[in-house]
């Protein structure tokens, strides 16, 4: 009931309460989410992850790290588990599953495209950035600049001109983090946009590139030359690679300088990783360890139309194929999940389904398909046909040995697969 005043008039109800701020953590985790989705949406990957499925730490104010208290899996899943499956993933792949590379992609995919793109947007850009000028030699009969003593031959001197530059310190900086990152694992399409982008950059007369030392310490919102108008590009450009130079290169370039092993030194720095992809990207990569590489190969596909229903496209998670007939229908797929409770197969088999609609012809149709799922909540679920469980509710001893002995399991049907596919051929 409202309070009257002294006049008998109601005092007016009071107001909700104004919205408290986010706190630091889930503010840092916003800020990864917002470069993560971008990037992935522009390179077609799935945007659907809910803030529950991812995984990372996050720094304290006593500069240690802790886990990111919002996501589910932290509770159930052992962090060692997840730490040593990042380092397997970067220690057997081409490329690294913390999304650095895809950060780098899209980084170098702006540059090139601004300065090599549109003129319109290139001239605009050009004239928003500072010049320095930068001495330049020349050989000329006029004295133009401040001759060089002891280079006059026949008339012609050695002149040290002043030269308009754009070889800034922020762009010098964009070149230190392409150069660096090109030293890092990386797939061959992520290290052509990273050699397009640094010519492109050479182009407008940005020569020099900055050293590791510098790379450390430079902070884009201290720097006087980005906080002119016109230079918002440059700016998230210099987000993106400071974010690649402290989370990426200065952890796994400086291991043995710090004596830190590669899981370890995940549990003190920053960082998030989406789960079910981590998940997915470690069957794949436990399948082809245990197959024979030169007549197998595991792989996840670009999505393909259904043959019955073309509008829609599938990709399945893990796809094996005999060596040489990748173009050919694959001998097993499997779609991989990662839920806080397993669900039945027959929730999810029609995704089985619909991929081999896709990826095969019903004369040669896939020998082995079904669901694998990782399992971190509550019993068991029942054995069911096509579904494999992967148990991941104990310490990582627990849960690499449940590992080791379904991929196991996989790789023994997907042998028996080619074997069926080598008779039907025969026949």
């Amino acid at each position: 009931m409202q309070d009257a005043t002294e006049d008998g008039v109601l005092a007016p109800a009071p107001g909700p309460a104004p919205p408290q701020p986010d706190d630091p953590e889930k503010e840092r985790f916003k800020a990864w989410y917002r470069k993560w989705h971008a990037v992935a949406k522009g390179q077609g990957k799935d945007t659907k992850g809910s803030d529950q499925r991812w995984f990372g730490r996050v720094a304290t104010t006593e500069r240690e790290t802790e886990p990111w208290r919002y996501s589910d899996y932290h509770e159930k899943i052992d962090d060692t588990v997840v730490r040593n499956w990042i380092w397997q993933q970067r220690s057997h792949r081409d490329d690294d599953e913390l999304g650095f590379s895809l950060l780098a992609q899209v980084l170098a995919d702006e540059i090139t495209m601004r300065l090599c793109g549109d003129q319109a947007a290139r001239k605009k850009l050009l004239k928003a950035l500072p010049l320095i000028t930068r001495p330049s030699l020349r050989r000329d009969r006029l004295r133009l600049g401040a001759v060089v003593p002891g280079t006059a031959s026949r008339g012609t001197t050695l002149q040290r001109l002043p030269r308009y530059s754009w070889n800034t310190r922020p762009l010098v900086f964009l070149r230190g983090v392409l150069q660096l990152r090109r030293r890092l694992p990386a797939g061959s399409e992520v290290r052509k946009k990273l050699d397009e982008a640094d010519k492109a950059l050479r182009r407008i007369g940005v020569v020099s590139i900055m050293s590791e030392a510098s790379l450390r310490t430079f902070d884009s919102e201290k720097d006087r030359m980005l906080k002119g108008s016109g230079l918002e590009a440059v700016r998230s450009w210099c987000a993106i690679g400071e974010w690649i130079a402290r989370k990426e290169i200065f952890v796994w370039n400086n291991l043995d300088e710090r004596q830190i092993t590669g899981p370890d030194v995940l549990e003190k720095t920053e960082w998030f990783v989406f789960l079910p992809t981590l998940f997915e990207a470690r069957v794949r990569a436990g399948l082809r360890e245990m197959l024979n590489e030169e007549r197998y190969e595991v792989k996840k596909p670009e999505r393909r139309p259904l043959k019955l229903f073309p509008e829609h496209k599938a990709a399945p998670d893990v796809v094996v194929y005999l060596k040489g007939e990748e173009d050919r229908t694959p001998i097993a797929i499997y779609e991989c999940k990662l839920y806080k409770n397993s669900k039945a197969s027959k929730d999810n088999m029609h995704q089985v389904e619909s991929q081999i609609a896709a990826f095969s012809s019903p004369a040669l149709s896939p020998h082995r398909y079904g669901l694998v799922y990782g399992h971190f909540d509550g019993e068991m679920p029942d054995t069911e046909p096509n579904v494999y469980h992967i148990d991941l509710r104990g310490d990582k001893a627990h849960a690499d040995s449940s590992f080791r002995n379904m991929i196991e399991k996989l790789s023994r049907q997907v042998v028996a697969a080619a074997d069926e596919r080598r008779r039907q051929l025969r026949g």
